[in-house]
Formats: structure tokens, C-alpha cells, sequence
């Protein structure tokens, strides 16, 4: 892809700690596709993905997930035009790593744009649970 993979990433997990969700919003070409731990596959527009993000940026806050930082663990070219991008994700609360999780993308490109087609949740939504329950316990 032309445009680096860690550059975008580095740029999306900017946006994140900014809370900047325009710009998170932005990585994405809609309709994308979201895909479930549990095996279902969602279809997103760019407002219902607009919504999630502040949600999401919402629990991120609450949690003290914040200064995001993220390691390529595998990319996989599937066609010039089209790649499998699997991130790890950790997240720290002042200098201490609270959690981390992986993401799976699916990354396309088009006229010199990366953008993420589809997203696959390995184990985000179990890691900011046991944090919650951390956080609250």
C-alpha cells in the first residue's frame, strides 16, 4: 500500500487519544462491515459508526484508556489492493499499561487512501470488561 500501515495506524490511534472522532470516523470507507466475537457481522454506516466511536471514546475516557499506542502483529496482502492487518492495541493511564487487546482489520486502497473496510473484534470487549470490573472492584 502507498501509504504506510504504521503511519495510518499511528495517525487513527492520534485521532483516538485526541478524541478527535471526525477524523476517526475519516479512516473508514462506508458501508464498512464490523464482525463479532461471537460470529455475527454488523453492517455500518458513517453515522452509526460516528455514534459507536463516541461511545467508545466515551468508555476509553472513563477507564482512563488513554495514550494509545499500537503494534503491527501481522499483515497479510490479499490483493493489490486490499490487505489483513492484525494491530494489538495498549493503552496506558499516565506511563502504566492498563490493557491491551487485538484488532483485526481489513484495509483497502483507492486513488493513493488507506481505509479500513472491516473490522474483526478478537478480544477488545472481554479486556475492557475485566478492566471495569478491575476499576470497580
Amino acid at each position: 500500500m502507498s501509504q504506510n500501515i504504521n503511519d495510518f495506524f499511528k495517525t487513527y490511534a492520534t485521532n483516538f487519544a485526541k478524541q478527535n472522532i471526525p477524523n476517526i470516523v475519516n479512516a473508514y470507507s462506508f458501508p464498512m462491515c464490523f464482525y463479532t466475537p461471537m460470529g455475527t457481522s454488523v453492517v455500518v454506516n458513517e453515522e452509526d459508526c460516528y455514534k459507536n466511536c463516541e461511545e467508545l471514546v466515551s468508555v476509553y475516557e472513563s477507564l482512563g484508556m488513554n495514550n494509545p499506542k499500537h503494534e503491527i502483529i501481522s499483515t497479510k496482502k490479499l490483493n493489490p489492493g486490499t490487505s489483513l492487518v492484525e494491530i494489538r492495541w495498549d493503552f496506558f493511564e499516565e506511563n502504566e499499561k492498563i490493557v491491551s487487546f487485538t484488532t483485526i482489520y481489513i484495509l483497502g486502497e483507492s486513488d493513493d487512501t488507506v481505509k479500513i473496510l472491516g473490522v474483526f473484534e478478537v478480544d477488545e470487549h472481554d479486556k475492557i470488561n475485566e478492566l471495569e470490573t478491575a476499576k470497580n472492584s
